[in-house]
């Protein structure tokens, strides 16, 4: 008998343990949705980083915003104008020009230029001339964590015998 009443007790002490469990999480949940420890959770986030995605065509202008509906004429205006994490898409056509990067990614929040999906932007060096005879016709010197995909790139020679 005294065996029956044990069990009966160790289980009596289990299902309250569990209560006091569920009633622990549920007044947990009670008290992040009400506000009272969102304080501490926006303190401990980390701020997001704000990106942004831009484009360029040969039929944009480079006074427009650089939206898709409002596209940037140059390669060149969309370098000069982007931060970390943004991404330029650049549309069809031939674009004549020097690209020299300016401003660095991050790890987490890179820099990426790159052909609109299913064109193929052509960056033709016909004509200009490479300043030193050591620039390309994409320049990223000094700089970290910016990719360049998608582009043809044609016409060009350096004056450098390295």
């Amino acid at each position: 008998m005294k065996f029956l009443k044990d069990r009966k007790e160790t289980r009596s002490i289990v299902c309250l343990q569990s209560v006091l469990s569920m009633m622990g999480c549920l007044l947990y949940s009670v008290f992040l949705s009400s506000g009272c420890g969102s304080q501490h959770a926006l303190q401990t986030q980390s701020p997001a980083t704000q990106t942004s995605t831009y484009y360029v065509s040969t039929s944009g202008d480079n006074s427009n915003a650089g939206t898709l509906a409002a596209p940037w004429r140059t390669i060149q205006h969309a370098a000069n104008m982007v931060t970390a994490g943004d991404t330029v898409y650049v549309q069809s056509g031939v674009y004549n020009e020097i690209v020299t990067m300016q401003t660095s990614g991050t790890a987490s929040a890179p820099i990426v230029f790159s052909s609109y999906p299913g064109d193929i932007a052509i960056v033709d060096g016909t004509g200009l001339s490479i300043p030193n005879g050591v620039s390309g016709l994409f320049t990223v010197q000094n700089l970290n964590y910016i990719t360049i995909e998608g582009f043809e790139i044609r016409n060009f020679t350096s004056s450098t015998t390295d």
